[in-house]
């Protein structure tokens, strides 16, 4: 288990020198953009521009704040606006990383989150979980990341541990450990709005 604080992570430019991004996970712990079986990533969008090509990869995205960004992945057209104002019913775009794909309009600053898994090695799937006080979210892959978007901290309880995560924080959870998360009850709100996403290694 490990917690991955937002303001600890270093800025790096794009693959494509177009941009720059802060990573959040990446695995092995030790690969590099040419080698990672899967990785997470925060992005700031201020510009039109082409995304990077990674063949043989599955793309994961979402908004955490702007809206309006407009995206063309191969000939198709996407609209994406922040996750926080339609929580329920947001699904991420989920697209092929080795087609072409660029940003048409993007009229604000946009912040994003990304994931991106190598098909030969991994699978993965992204989705929106809603907690309440002492509920308990139970983990059925081999490995998870739990990010929050939560404007305020928000406590989680594993194994009796019990873990902060400010807004933007992330807690990487591994293949031998508790797959079961609860929300703790010193939370302030009544519930909260974790991205979580499942890892299956093949």
């Amino acid at each position: 288990m490990k917690k991955i604080i937002f303001d600890d992570l270093s800025v790096q430019p794009w693959k494509n020198g177009q941009g720059a991004t802060r990573q959040v996970m990446i695995f092995p712990f030790e690969a590099t953009l040419d080698n990672f079986i899967w990785r997470a990533s925060i992005a700031n969008v201020t510009q039109k521009g082409a995304f990077s090509l990674y063949p043989n990869v599955k793309r994961s995205l979402i908004l955490l704040s702007g809206n309006n960004l407009e995206l063309k992945i191969d000939k198709d057209i996407h609209k994406l606006d922040c996750v926080n104002q339609h929580y329920a019913n947001q699904l991420p775009l989920v697209f092929d990383g080795g087609v072409a794909s660029e940003v048409l309009a993007c009229p604000e600053p946009v912040l994003d989150f990304g994931i991106m898994s190598q098909n030969e090695y991994c699978e993965h799937k992204l989705e929106f979980v809603s907690l309440k006080d002492n509920q308990v979210y139970t983990s059925l892959q081999t490995q998870a990341l739990i990010f929050s978007n939560n404007i305020n901290p928000i406590f989680l309880e594993i194994n009796d541990e019990i873990i902060m995560l400010d807004q933007y924080d992330a807690l990487f959870i591994d293949k031998n450990d508790s797959k079961q998360i609860k929300l703790n009850t010193l939370n302030s709100l009544n519930s909260v709005n974790l991205i979580i996403t499942e890892i299956f290694l093949k």
